[in-house]
């Protein structure tokens, strides 16, 4: 019979991974933060962004940094891009997960070409989170160096035997101490790191110090917030509508980019929490948004105005507790109006 919660042993075992996230949204890191307790491990790190991750990564080691996209000054690829590439990065090697609400196949290719080792898009759950690091810890990645590209091994699994390849001597792989202190380096892969396994002191897969019991655990430190982050979903609409008033006045870029950064935060709180319907509704505001939107165009107007209401609806039905049967007539009304008004 498994155990209701992590035993003393599996806490200590675990106590010995360090966890740095990089996010600027303190609500959201802190839920992240606990859930990662809640599911043994003890040393996890909050920063705001990527200039505070870095500057912190120079001074102390951690095992493993979980960043957004969306921080300033330094966003979340260029703080991947710096760790990966900068002749002073504190951590070359360093496991990056990249938790964030974009979901575009074309943020997944810059994040994964920048060097990303995983990437998770919000909203997120315990076993997402812990699939992650399972990845990490239990099956790491050579690192390849390359001039077009630094980090993990894209491949999961090994090639197919090749029998002609048992006829040539293999490449010893080198130790990344040894191959970045190299002045010039080439094309190499350097061997998977099992450091972070060997701190846990024990053969065996992480499953056996984080089981499904530990993971229910974990989940419900994320559940049991759902009605409080009704309240920061709420703020945050307040801010979009604001926003949307504002663009209307007077359309400048970087009005228009605070309201996709609120739409991915309202997209990922809500789908986090569990309002499902909510969390579609902002994510296709945020693509159309982000992909089509037309300053000055009275169809875009209506259809952003159809978004927010809607979402307000949504919002105002859970705050008492009502039924959502009608969310999923909303949402196709929204895609329908989408279609109709828009025109490449």
């Amino acid at each position: 019979m498994q155990s209701a919660r992590p035993s003393h042993a599996s806490k200590s075992k675990l106590n010995a991974i360090n966890i740095l996230i990089a996010d600027p949204d303190e609500r959201i890191t802190k839920v992240l933060a606990d859930t990662l307790k809640a599911m043994g491990f003890g040393k996890v790190v909050e920063v705001r962004n990527g200039d505070a991750a870095l500057a912190l990564l120079a001074k102390e080691n951690f095992d493993l940094l979980i960043t957004d996209w969306q921080m300033r000054p330094t966003d979340g690829i260029t703080l991947i891009g710096h760790l990966r590439r900068a002749p002073d990065s504190p951590n070359r090697t360093l496991p990056i997960i990249m938790l964030t609400g974009r979901a575009e196949a074309v943020d997944v290719e810059a994040a994964r070409d920048n060097g990303v080792t995983e990437f998770i898009v919000k909203p997120f759950t315990a076993r997402s989170i812990y699939k992650r690091i399972e990845q990490i810890i239990d099956r790491p990645r050579g690192f390849v160096i390359a001039p077009g590209f630094i980090g993990h091994d894209r491949r999961r699994k090994e090639a197919e035997p090749n029998p002609e390849r048992r006829k040539k001597a293999p490449q010893p792989l080198l130790s990344a101490p040894n191959y970045f202190a190299k002045e010039h380096y080439i094309s190499k892969i350097i061997a998977p790191d099992y450091s972070v396994k060997k701190k846990l002191g024990h053969a065996g897969d992480l499953s056996l110090l984080i089981n499904e019991s530990v993971l229910e655990i974990a989940q419900q430190t994320i559940d049991n917030l759902k009605t409080d982050s009704l309240k920061w979903v709420q703020d945050d609409l307040n801010e979009l509508e604001r926003l949307y008033e504002k663009i209307v006045r007077e359309p400048k870029d970087e009005t228009h980019e605070a309201m996709l950064e609120l739409l991915i935060s309202i997209k990922s709180n809500t789908g986090t929490f569990g309002y499902h319907i909510a969390s579609s509704v902002a994510q296709q505001l945020y693509k159309f948004m982000r992909m089509n939107y037309q300053g000055g165009n009275e169809q875009h107007r209506i259809i952003i105005e159809k978004h927010i209401q809607s979402l307000k609806v949504i919002l105002a039905n859970a705050l008492t507790g009502g039924k959502s049967h009608f969310g999923e007539d909303l949402l196709s009304g929204l895609s329908l109006m989408i279609s109709k008004f828009w025109r490449p």
